[in-house]
C-alpha cells in the first residue's frame, strides 16, 4: 500500500482510503495505519495468482484488524478526506477494528504491541 500511496502522489489532505470490491462491499482504513504496519494489496499467493474465492483481483491483508477490514475483490481505491462507514461498520461493528492485544498475543507472540497511528 505505501508504495502503491507514493506512486499515486497522494496529497497531504487525503487521510483514508475507501477500498471498494466487485461486489458493491466497501470499507476505509486511515493512511497512517496501511502505511505504517505495511498493509498489503495481494494480487498471488505462493506465488500463484489469487482464486476468485480468496479475493481476486485484489485483497487487502490488514495486519492486526479484523477481518471485515479486509476487503476481498478490490477493483478500486478512492482517497478520501474522512473516514466514510463501510458495510459491516453501518451494522455497527467498530470502524477502526483494531484486534484487542490480549488476542493478537496468540498469533503474534508475546511482544505484541497495541496498534498506534
Amino acid at each position: 500500500m505505501k508504495d502503491l500511496l507514493d506512486k499515486a502522489n497522494v496529497q497531504q489532505k487525503g487521510k483514508y482510503v475507501l477500498f471498494h470490491s466487485v461486489d458493491g462491499y466497501k470499507t476505509a482504513l486511515p493512511i497512517s495505519y496501511l502505511e505504517k504496519y505495511s498493509a498489503l494489496l495481494a494480487y498471488q499467493v505462493n506465488g500463484k495468482p489469487l482464486k476468485v474465492n480468496d479475493g481476486f483481483p485484489l485483497r487487502l491483508i490488514a495486519f492486526g484488524k479484523y477481518g471485515y477490514k479486509w476487503a476481498k475483490w478490490v477493483d478500486k481505491l478512492d482517497v478520501i478526506y474522512q473516514s466514510m462507514l463501510g458495510y459491516w461498520e453501518n451494522y455497527g461493528y467498530s470502524d477502526k477494528a483494531d484486534v484487542p492485544i490480549q488476542r493478537r498475543r496468540y498469533y503474534e507472540g508475546s511482544n505484541v504491541k497495541l496498534l498506534n497511528y
